[in-house]
């Protein structure tokens, strides 16, 4: 039967768990029993996750280095990622500066040259501009959006490419 950690000892066994990682093996059982401050389900709980560990031979670490770390840069943007586009017209929207970006967007602070104001352009950030899988998600989150009638929800006016 499995016993609940309160929330005192689930940080305790994370911060236990992580610095146990960095003890040398032949002196991690009295890290553990130090560490744990004498809570032996702290302690039961720690070995146990460091039994697991130990077993995966790296798998996690090589896990994080082939899915998780390219994962996590992909969704960084350099704030000078799509720069180049302030100063352009595309249609009849005039960018002028960029406001943000973020894993699967990049908005542009614009003006609409015929109608006279000022709206916010999104792109895909460059690196998923060819992925049809991320245009048709821009797409139906613009569409989604378009149904939406709120005054702390922007106004979608157009979709197009450019």
């Amino acid at each position: 039967m499995a016993v609940a950690l309160n929330h005192d000892q689930l940080k305790r066994l994370r911060h236990v768990f992580e610095e146990a990682l960095s003890v040398p093996s032949d002196r991690r059982l009295a890290f553990i029993q130090y560490a744990s401050d004498g809570d032996e389900l702290v302690q039961t709980e720690v070995l146990s996750l460091i039994e697991a560990h130990d077993k995966s031979e790296g798998y996690f670490e090589q896990l994080s280095e082939d899915l998780i770390v390219p994962a996590l840069l992909a969704t960084e943007i350099d704030a000078g990622d799509d720069a180049p586009l302030s100063g352009l017209v595309l249609s009849r929207y005039e960018v002028l500066e960029r406001i943000a970006g973020g894993g699967m967007g990049v908005v542009f602070k614009a003006r609409d040259t015929q109608l006279g104001r000022t709206v916010a352009l999104k792109f895909l950030p460059r690196r998923h501009a060819l992925n049809p899988g991320a245009r048709a998600q821009l797409i139906a989150e613009a569409r989604s959006a378009s149904r939406l009638d709120h005054p702390n929800i922007g106004v979608v006016y157009e979709i197009g490419e450019a």
